[in-house]
């Protein structure tokens, strides 16, 4: 079959919904597909797909519309991969997004990244969806049972208000030098929070900010660091965790659904989103407490086993096949 994906980040932003896409076009070509990336609703036009998975209900609902009524024959899916979910469909929102409701309506199926999406569907929808979660490719890394002197922490991700993403800097600025290390890598998307990081590498020996990083860099950073910490406000599913799984890095991160779902409710590395002092309880639980570091680590490890490589494969070629 042909397919097409529907991004609307291209490569140049770095996004997790780029990743995502990549990752998927390989997968499906993997599996014998014709498969391409778009990034403008008009591209559906003359794209000569016959499925068209749609990435961020809110971002590609104009373009599964347009491909719906212009090949009323063919298949579309659209993928919920966070702040479309846990922002866009919020309960508190009084009204929802009028074009992605159309565009669920219709869709033939709905991709979820985590389990605990299907919480948050309407009953029609949650019929028709499919889940497909990320796997982990096979590693050689042990399990880590003991973390370095200082704790060598990473933050990986752009900085946006959705990330809340300076919260880490926040929690080591009180910390004496020599117990814990925080390196960010990500660049500011918005020059309030580029400032921010700024002033905040001036005056906060514990933190400094690499800006924006090759992939190559981001993954020589978690091989050498002890904790990766994720405290984003909103998440689908992350890819930076199931990079941190493969690398067997424990993790500490805030406690919402994208980070439970991912991670499992009994993990021991979460904290309370968006308070500070827990996370510097948890940062400093990690430095001093080699029992509690090691048991993050072996959580982790498990983690590995449970998404195997080519679960996400299997997953995503089950959901076509049901078209």
């Amino acid at each position: 079959m042909n397919v097409a994906i529907f991004s609307a980040r291209d490569r140049d932003s770095r996004s997790g919904n780029w990743v995502t896409a990549s990752r998927w076009r390989r997968l499906l070509q993997t599996a014998g597909h014709r498969a391409s990336i778009l990034h403008h609703a008009s591209d559906v036009d003359n794209c000569g797909a016959d499925i068209l998975i749609g990435l961020h209900a809110r971002r590609s609902s104009k373009a599964i519309l347009r491909f719906k009524r212009l090949h009323p024959n063919c298949k579309t899916m659209i993928t919920l991969t966070g702040t479309d979910l846990y922002r866009d469909f919020a309960p508190t929102r009084s009204r929802h997004p009028a074009l992605a409701v159309r565009a669920l309506d219709q869709s033939n199926r709905i991709i979820l990244l985590q389990p605990l999406m299907a919480q948050r569907l309407k009953l029609q929808w949650k019929k028709k969806s499919s889940l497909v979660m990320m796997d982990v490719p096979k590693s050689k890394q042990p399990p880590r049972t003991k973390a370095s002197v200082p704790l060598r922490v990473c933050v990986i991700g752009h900085m946006r208000h959705e990330k809340d993403s300076l919260r880490t800097a926040m929690a080591v600025r009180d910390i004496p030098t020599g117990i814990v290390e925080v390196t960010h890598a990500g660049k500011a998307l918005s020059e309030l929070l580029q400032q921010r990081a700024k002033r905040e590498s001036t005056k906060n020996a514990n933190w400094s900010w690499l800006g924006s990083v090759t992939h190559e860099k981001v993954q020589q950073l978690m091989k050498s660091s002890d904790v990766l910490v994720n405290s984003s406000r909103i998440e689908g599913a992350p890819n930076v965790l199931f990079e941190a799984i493969r690398w067997r890095l424990p993790v500490i991160a805030s406690r919402i659904d994208g980070h439970v779902g991912v991670l499992g409710n009994r993990y021991k590395g979460f904290f309370q989103t968006g308070v500070t002092q827990d996370l510097h309880r948890l940062l400093l639980r990690c430095s001093q407490h080699s029992k509690f570091y090691g048991e993050l680590g072996k959580s982790i490890d498990r983690l590995a086993t449970k998404y195997r490589q080519g679960s996400e494969f299997k997953s995503l070629t089950s959901a076509i096949s049901k078209l």
